[in-house]
């Protein structure tokens, strides 16, 4: 699941107003969605997650909830510049989060087979 699957429901953007900030910063730079998540391990909690901080993003850039005002708003090309310069960073730092979490992950395994040697040649 990723944030264009998420966001593509209509009646949910209807229903809460983060998802509709964040329905706006995908309908002025799409390609946003494509920063965020993928549809092989991500879940649903990772999405929101990224769907709150896009919205976070867009309200405080744009100064309001509301997400018709707020496309109004991001008319002015140097906000949408500003858009996709955050939602980036954004993604950035998730991305080293998630490679950081792999990487300890990955030192686990190894600190245990080693251990698992050790006890085998005693």
């Amino acid at each position: 699941m990723n944030l264009a699957t998420i966001l593509g429901d209509a009646a949910g953007v209807a229903l809460n107003p983060v998802t509709g900030l964040a329905k706006v910063a995908l309908d002025v730079a799409p390609e946003i969605a494509s920063w965020f998540g993928d549809d092989k391990g991500d879940t649903s909690g990772t999405v929101s997650a990224s769907v709150t901080k896009i919205a976070e993003v867009v309200k405080t850039l744009t100064g309001t909830d509301d997400p018709a005002k707020a496309k109004e708003v991001l008319s002015d090309p140097s906000l949408v510049f500003q858009l996709r310069q955050q939602a980036a960073q954004q993604a950035h730092l998730e991305r080293m989060a998630q490679l950081q979490a792999q990487q300890e992950a990955a030192k686990a395994t190894l600190a245990d087979v080693g251990s698992s040697r050790r006890l085998l040649q005693i």
